[in-house]
């Protein structure tokens, strides 16, 4: 997933690295991978091909523009228990894995989730009757306090914003750059803000998230987002 295979033989990094190589670099708009380029790589043809899919995601995501959300839904994998996991120590913050569902005024359903289309892992937008996730558990947030401020006002702004990734290898490889979709702001016609975020906390008591993860954090307090890396520093206006 992600960057295909045949361009790249990736070398994931481990936690620690992710922690303190990685998530310290995305601060100044990038992370960074090693890799090695095989013969038959074409770059503008991958370019091109990037291009096209950040076309059809913003086009995705701006027929959320002008919508009224009257319903949410959570889905997560079924984990032990019967009870919610998306709950943080932060009650403006919730951890979902998989997605979030909105239901408009007009009667569509958007899927918001996490895939590996661009690269491991990035926001995915969908139009969906349902969840994806056919053997998930769903929670209605519809009458949850983070959301109540959107419902049933206008969407005026949809923003993504897109990370570049620097993978680097040998003195002889030459630097490539690609871009994933990392976060979605949501902007109401109330000044309500939503932001969406495939990162995660990987311990409760972690004073910061990591991103390109394959769950989604999600929030209506964009200073606490920035506080917290779910939005890196000046992505957004937080003033609205």
């Amino acid at each position: 997933m992600g960057v295909p295979n045949e361009y790249f033989n990736l070398i994931k990094p481990s936690v620690l690295q992710v922690k303190y190589g990685v998530r310290l670099t995305l601060r100044a708009g990038s992370r960074k991978y090693i890799a090695t380029r095989s013969a038959d790589f074409n770059e503008e043809e991958q370019m091109e091909r990037l291009y096209s899919r950040m076309d059809e995601l913003e086009a995705q995501a701006s027929r959320l523009f002008g919508e009224r959300i009257v319903g949410v839904d959570y889905t997560e994998l079924k984990y032990e228990g019967a009870t919610p996991k998306y709950f943080t120590r932060f009650p403006e913050i919730h951890s979902i894995d998989f997605s979030i569902g909105l239901v408009t005024s007009s009667g569509l359903r958007f899927e918001l989730g996490w895939d590996g289309s661009f690269y491991q892992y990035g926001l995915s937008v969908v139009e969906a009757s349902a969840s994806s996730l056919s053997k998930g558990r769903t929670w209605n947030l519809t009458d949850s306090d983070l959301w109540k401020s959107a419902l049933g006002s206008s969407i005026t702004n949809v923003h993504l914003v897109w990370e570049d990734i620097v993978v680097k290898g040998p003195k002889w490889f030459q630097k490539s750059k690609y871009r994933y979709p990392q976060d979605l702001v949501l902007t109401f016609e109330n000044r309500a803000r939503i932001a969406v975020s495939a990162a995660e906390f990987l311990n409760e008591s972690d004073e910061e998230v990591f991103g390109m993860m394959d769950n989604l954090l999600v929030t209506n307090d964009l200073v606490l987002a920035e506080n917290v890396g779910i939005l890196r520093k000046n992505s957004v206006s937080i003033s609205g």
